[in-house]
């Protein structure tokens, strides 16, 4: 039961980073490449309203402004708490791609790398601090990010699908 609900927090988190960086997804994939115009247009006409849609109709998980709030009465270790929370936070993520270089089928290193980068670059979209200037400018996002989030939030959505089916059985 708790990897089932952490599956729907993950799905959540994702569904949420995905929508915020909505356009930063669509200015990560080049614009007048006649490749990916089909793929650009199938993004923004109908998966990216079918996902503001779907993150609109979905539970608020957690506050994620709150999640490195500070803790106390505001002064300078509290801020030093929080700073270090995020920095804990960085290092368990450049960890964790360690490990994955060291997994041996190229295979299951190749998905797993792509979902924790994935993961990772949902994580600093929904706690960027300064929802005001990445709302305005965008979020500045890689091909290889904007790839990855969006490939994560498949698979996440595709195991929700399958554990659907499986519970019908």
């Amino acid at each position: 039961k708790d990897r089932l609900e952490n599956l729907y927090v993950a799905f959540a988190v994702m569904l949420r980073a995905v929508r915020k960086a909505g356009p930063s997804i669509t200015a990560a994939v080049p614009a007048g490449d006649p490749y990916y115009a089909d793929s650009i247009s199938e993004w923004t006409e109908h998966l990216q309203p079918e996902i503001k849609k779907m993150a609109e109709s979905c539970p608020p998980t957690f506050d994620e402004t709150s999640l490195f709030s500070e803790m106390g009465g505001g002064g300078d270790d509290d801020d030093d708490d929080v700073e270090s929370k995020r920095l804990e936070l960085n290092r368990r993520f450049r960890h964790l791609m360690e490990i994955m270089r060291c997994v041996g089928c190229d295979r299951c290193k190749l998905w797993g790398t792509l979902q924790t980068l994935g993961v990772g670059t949902a994580l600093r979209i929904i706690l960027d601090e300064d929802e005001e200037l990445s709302s305005r400018d965008g979020i500045d996002l890689s091909r290889q990010e904007a790839v990855a989030l969006v490939h994560t939030l498949e698979r996440f959505s595709s195991a929700l699908v399958y554990i659907r089916d499986f519970q019908e059985v």
